[in-house]
């Protein structure tokens, strides 16, 4: 996010690093210890259907189990 380091934080705009979208675009942009760090919470729940169909339904390391 360097184009917009010095701007207000409200004008800052967050990409997704993995879908592109911003987060205007997205219902929540997750944002790492640094700005430019950032997943979309359409790429997490993508991510986590990748991890579920790789375990095959089973729990998840350090998921709590519903």
């Amino acid at each position: 996010m360097t184009h917009s380091d010095n701007l207000p934080e409200e004008q800052k705009v967050f990409t997704c690093g993995f879908c592109g979208k911003t987060h205007k675009e997205v219902q929540v942009m997750i944002v790492g210890p640094t700005p430019d760090i950032t997943i979309c919470n359409e790429c997490v729940r993508l991510c986590l259907g990748v991890l579920l169909d790789k375990n095959e339904g089973k729990t998840i390391p350090g998921e709590v189990p519903k």
